[in-house]
């Protein structure tokens, strides 16, 4: 007996002959009869077929009755319209067959929607274990191959990789029709190519069979043989019937893009066998082990551009931005080695790897989507408005993806930060929670989930998120404290990080264990600490890293009085900037030395430094640094005295300013509380106690942007403590001073404040005693 009850999406969605997204959307807006086990989201589902039947005869009938209603009522009400409209349509069709012959051999027409394939991996009939690697390797070639394509959609071999992944059909040596048909559902592929290979002799020979995902009927089979023309030869061999079986027209084919496809990976197999080996590693995530490969396959074909692609993206995911830019550079020697589409997205990350070269980044990017506009690797030109802080722009390319249901966790990672920094924290958390639920568990979607509620602070749900990271989770945990004023367990998750083996874990535990120390007015410790880190990113090679660094050095030196050597520090951190062609970070390093010029009363210095930081903002592309500038103006003006000047400037650093977010990609400090600092002491300068104390308690409710200026943090507790003394508001006065001295309760150096917090307590308890009851 046939059975009734489908017992989860997957079977669901078979029987409705839809993927699972669309069925679950079909639920949510649409009411498709889905039962549940439990009263939640998340519980396994259930559904009769009886239910389902009925329910898709219920819509199709309402549908069809819906389009004749409106159909009839109009005809009804418009008769003599209708009369007129079709005259002047029979006319406007006439003219436009007349148009379209006289224009019929000058217009090459796209499909009105490409077919989408998916290359599974081929099966080994040839009994040979030194052949397995071909099954892989020939899904790849072939996809390379095909994805030249203008007029062919075809799945990227990560975006396969991760579905067989999650299927359990990884390691398959061979696929049912099942197995084709679910892949195919769920990569909303119109078609599957399933392959063989076998050894005949000498003679090497493929066959190819592309199957219709709907019907799982056969479009068109062959197979091509021919030991002596190589490997590539049959792959360009089966390129073309393919394309002939998706139904093209002549006129696609004749101006269809299609180099040789030994042109643009390489000719050699061996190279190509580490290629696919090293692409294995890179979609685990195992850069080294994919570079390492790479690197073999480099030493038979040192032209083999993907490979010197390959290892350059490695880098950059590493954060190692310096090696990256070093194998992109030697890449674009052979450019000519990648397809048009593989060069528009080389071309992208190339330009992308300078800031000072970001407007050509773009042209490439744009060159990209408006020729491929389904291809993931335009996921970097969001990126790149990412960067450029235009959150609105990069929302809309990362929709895009979204749209598409990647599965690729990058652009769901650049979405919800973009949505973030626009201080829209629960569209950042419904994206990510709906990669985690409907998508799959991914290690950076739950960091970032964490981080998001650290942001909006909802440090519970920061905790319960980051918990589920273990043991992995320190980076995370130690921010989530630090927010929280949970100093002493911060300070041990922070010195966990120290003995990782991640080189970026242990440099960023350098740099923010010497805030936290900073932050409570340990300064041997915060110093020591920070030149720790110097001395770990010495022998890094990545400026990126060092100049992170040095920077927090320079501004510990500041802040501690120790000008001259702050000095020194701030001209290393510009130079480290300069080799990172980062403009950003060039601004950051001058801003500081603004800064440092300002405490030394050189104002003239300190003017000259703004104009630079002028100059450098009108040639790059991001104009949200404007931020920087104003803020040191506005540092000037207050130092001259002239308080309204320099409140002016302050609100416009502060309108420049991005909500708190997660910065994955400068990993520079957020400048929230150090804006907020300025403008709340100019307010309480110039007397206005009411808008000083509005600033200084916006600086008590930071969360991720009070990390890095403890002491703005800490001074804005004494601060309230002062002007809710000056208001007669005991009470407060007596939390926010008390708050102050826990903070600064184990420094090492002697702020007078210290001793004036104290003395008001005990002079604000004594008051309070003495107007006690008796």
């Amino acid at each position: 007996m046939e059975k009734e009850l489908l017992e989860s999406w997957k079977e669901i969605s078979a029987y409705l002959n839809r993927n699972i997204r669309t069925c679950q959307y079909w639920e949510k807006k649409h009411g498709l009869p889905v039962h549940r086990l439990e009263d939640s989201p998340k519980a396994r589902v259930f559904a009769y077929k009886k239910e389902l039947n009925t329910w898709l005869r219920e819509k199709l009938h309402e549908e069809e009755l819906v389009k004749r209603y409106i159909l009839f009522s109009f005809f009804q009400k418009n008769k003599i319209m209708l009369i007129s409209v079709l005259t002047f349509l029979c006319a406007a069709i006439i003219t436009l067959i007349f148009l379209s012959l006289l224009r019929k051999k000058e217009v090459i027409q796209q499909p009105s929607s490409k077919p989408v394939v998916v290359v599974m991996p081929f099966s080994n009939n040839t009994g040979e274990t030194d052949l397995a690697h071909l099954s892989q390797g020939l899904s790849v070639m072939l996809t390379t191959d095909l994805s030249q394509s203008r007029y062919v959609s075809v799945i990227r071999e990560d975006r396969l990789f991760s579905i067989l992944l999650d299927l359990g059909l990884l390691n398959a040596q061979s696929f049912s029709a099942d197995d084709l048909r679910e892949v195919g559902l769920e990569l909303d592929a119109t078609h599957i190519i399933r392959g063989s290979y076998i050894k005949i002799g000498e003679t090497f020979r493929i066959d190819v069979d592309v199957i219709e995902t709907r019907s799982m009927q056969s479009a068109g089979a062959c197979k091509v043989e021919d030991f002596e023309t190589g490997l590539s030869a049959l792959v360009d061999e089966l390129t073309r019937k393919i394309k002939s079986y998706l139904m093209l027209r002549d006129e696609a084919f004749a101006h269809d893009i299609d180099e040789r496809v030994g042109k643009v990976t390489t000719d050699h197999p061996q190279a190509y066998r580490l290629y696919i080996a090293g692409r294995n590693f890179h979609n685990r995530d195992e850069y080294e082990k994919s570079i390492a490969s790479m690197e073999e396959a480099l030493e038979i074909d040192p032209a083999f551009a993907p490979a010197l692609r390959s290892i350059s993206e490695s880098y950059k995911n590493m954060g190692l931005l310096s090696k990256s830019r070093e194998y992109a550079d030697r890449a674009l020697e052979f450019r000519d080695r990648f397809t048009h589409r593989e060069r528009f997205h080389f071309e992208l990350l190339f330009h992308s790897s300078s800031e000072k070269t970001w407007e050509k980044a773009i042209a490439a990017g744009l060159k990209l989507v408006q020729n491929y506009p389904d291809d993931i690797r335009g996921n970097d030109l969001a990126n790149l408005y990412f960067h450029l802080e235009q959150w609105d722009k990069a929302i809309d390319r990362y929709q895009v993806f979204l749209q598409n249901e990647e599965i690729s966790y990058f652009p769901y990672r650049g979405i919800a930060s973009a949505y973030a920094a626009k201080g829209m924290y629960n569209k950042a958390l419904e994206v990510l929670k709906y990669y985690l639920h409907d998508i799959s568990e991914h290690y950076y979607i739950r960091w970032q989930l964490a981080y998001t509620y650290l942001c909006q602070g909802n440090y519970d749900f920061a905790l319960a998120d980051a918990q589920k990271l273990e043991p992995g989770n320190s980076d995370i945990m130690a921010q989530i404290y630090h927010s929280m004023g949970e100093l002493n367990e911060a300070e041990r998750e922070y010195l966990n990080m120290l003995d990782s083996r991640i080189n970026r874990d242990v440099t960023s535990a350098c740099r923010l264990l010497g805030s936290l120390y900073l932050l409570q007015g340990r300064y041997n410790d915060a110093e020591k600490q920070l030149l720790e880190g110097v001395t770990f990113t010495q022998d890094m090679g990545e400026s990126s890293w060092k100049h992170e660094i040095h920077l927090g050095l320079t501004y510990f030196y500041l802040v501690s009085g120790n000008l001259d050597m702050a000095l020194e520090e701030g001209q290393i951190t510009l130079k480290l900037a300069g080799e990172t062609e980062s403009i950003r970070r060039e601004v950051e390093s001058l801003h500081i030395i603004g800064l440092i010029h300002i405490n030394m009363k050189q104002l003239d210095k300190a003017q000259q430094t703004a104009d630079r930081i002028r100059i450098l903002i009108e040639k790059g592309q991001n104009r949200k640094l404007w931020r920087d500038y104003y803020h040191l103006i506005g540092k000037i003006e207050f130092e001259k005295g002239d308080l309204s000047k320099a409140i002016v400037n302050f609100k416009k650093a502060i309108v420049y300013l991005p909500f708190q977010h997660y910065e994955w990609h400068f990993r520079l400090p957020l400048n929230h509380a150090l804006f907020f600092d300025s403008l709340a002491e100019a307010h309480y300068s110039s007397g206005d106690l009411e808008l000083a104390l509005e600033v200084y308690e916006k600086i008590t409710h930071l969360t991720a942007g009070k990390v890095w200026y403890g002491d703005k943090y800490r001074n804005a507790h004494y601060m309230l403590g002062k002007i809710f003394d000056q208001k007669g508001q005991r009470e407060k006065a007596l939390n926010h001073y008390d708050k102050f001295i826990k903070i600064i309760a184990n420094a090492d150096f002697r702020d007078p404040r210290i001793d004036q917090a104290q003395k008001r307590i005990l002079e604000l308890k004594g008051t309070e005693i003495r107007n006690s009851p008796q």
